[in-house]
């Protein structure tokens, strides 16, 4: 009896924990939640920028961005603020 009541219940969405995925969404938050805080502390603010291939391609082309990479958001990133700091005649940290 219990076993039907279980297959008409439909499909069950929980973790090997049986938690419903709940303790790696916890797991996540806390991860997000420490890179934000080093942050913090170190004084870096995140901003979010959209850029087209245009702008990838002149970082290329400034040798801030190997052309192999130019696809990767990470390696974009890294490149924009290199030259950020580059521009601005700012000490790396």
């Amino acid at each position: 009896m219990a076993e039907q009541a279980k297959q008409a219940a439909g499909p069950s969405f929980r973790d090997e924990e049986g938690n419903g995925g709940l303790t790696s969404r916890r797991a996540k938050a806390r991860e997000r939640k420490r890179r934000q805080r080093a942050r913090q502390r170190a004084g870096v603010e995140v901003f979010r920028v959209e850029v087209d291939a245009a702008v990838a391609d002149a970082l290329v082309e400034r040798g801030l961005l190997p052309s192999l990479v130019s696809d990767q958001p990470e390696a974009v990133s890294r490149a924009i603020r290199a030259h950020l700091i580059q521009s601005l005649g700012l000490a790396r940290r």
